[in-house]
């Protein structure tokens, strides 16, 4: 009765709900139930409803299983979907890492081989466009530095046939005047042969002793650019002549114009000096001579003298 009137109570408020303790059946143990009333004026009417709250907390368990079960469900299509993407992607990686890896592995026997032979790049061995992009640059720099390389070839074989043949001595020094290398022409006017020669010390190769100071300073003044382009002084030969030599000296940079060296260019102008000297003692002498005979043709012509003056 008490439950009613409270039911009644609550509907007459406008509807509510009202908590209370019944058996679901009876000769059950009670247990707590709640209950909705709501009243119905015009036909004087009082409706409610109630629920035992074991029944709603069971309703609430199922609809939690349900809701767990889509939950589970939705995070193993999650996790899968995860996994196969990360699959797909592991799977692309692998194959891009194995194109990049054989692309560079191309370009790595391009620049190991292309010191020594033409190995070209073609564009159908390497995947994707900036790589091919790479290749035809790659290329286009390998024909230029091969024609580069094979211009400086010609020039050098050029350069070696001329100093091979050249009568005119080529030796190259290094900084401590050393010599690097002697020519057949530098052979023939100092006695010694290439292997003789080259590792040796100008002093101690073809320099009198005598002039040993004032051939350094000539080294000298030409590694510092004040001078030493030209010299003419006596050499000494393998037998121990003593020659006199013309020499044209220069410096030798390297592309970064780092003094190398030194080259120098020698004549033995020996027996030219001898016949100049004998060509001037030739020309005194007939001087003398040509004074001589006109003082004897005035001695011998006395009166033809006088005539004339």
């Amino acid at each position: 009765v008490m439950i009613v009137k409270e039911l009644i109570a609550a509907a007459k408020s406008g509807g509510g709900f009202v908590e209370y303790v019944a058996p679901k059946f009876k000769g059950q143990i009670p247990s707590p139930k709640i209950s909705y009333a709501e009243s119905i004026p015009q036909w004087e009417w009082y409706v409610g409803t109630g629920l035992h709250i074991d029944a709603i907390d069971s309703v609430i368990i199922q609809k939690q299983k349900i809701l767990m079960g889509n939950i589970k469900r939705m995070i193993f299509k999650g996790v899968a979907v995860l996994f196969l993407f990360l699959s797909v992607s592991l799977l692309l990686a692998w194959y891009l890492s194995k194109k990049i890896k054989k692309n560079i592995a191309i370009f790595s026997a391009f620049f190991e081989e292309s010191a020594t032979r033409a190995l070209p790049i073609e564009n159908e061995n390497v995947s994707f466009a900036e790589f091919q992009s790479m290749a035809v640059s790659a290329n286009k720099m390998s024909r230029a530095r091969q024609k580069s390389e094979k211009a400086l070839r010609e020039s050098e074989l050029r350069l070696s046939t001329h100093l091979q043949n050249t009568p005119v001595g080529a030796i190259l020094w290094d900084l401590k005047f050393n010599v690097l290398e002697w020519n057949p022409a530098a052979e023939t006017i100092f006695g010694y042969s290439r292997e003789e020669a080259v590792g040796r010390h100008v002093t101690e190769l073809i320099l009198p002793l005598e002039l040993k100071e004032m051939i350094e300073n000539i080294f000298q003044d030409l590694l510092s650019g004040t001078g030493g382009e030209r010299s003419t002084n006596e050499n000494i030969t393998k037998s121990g002549s003593r020659i006199l030599c013309d020499w044209y000296n220069t410096t030798l940079e390297n592309a970064d114009g780092e003094m190398t060296g030194v080259a120098s260019l020698v004549n033995d102008i020996t027996e030219r000096k001898r016949t100049q000297e004998m060509m001037i003692q030739s020309e005194k002498m007939m001087s003398v001579g040509g004074l001589a005979a006109g003082m004897a043709h005035e001695i011998n012509n006395p009166l033809a003298g006088m005539i004339q003056n």
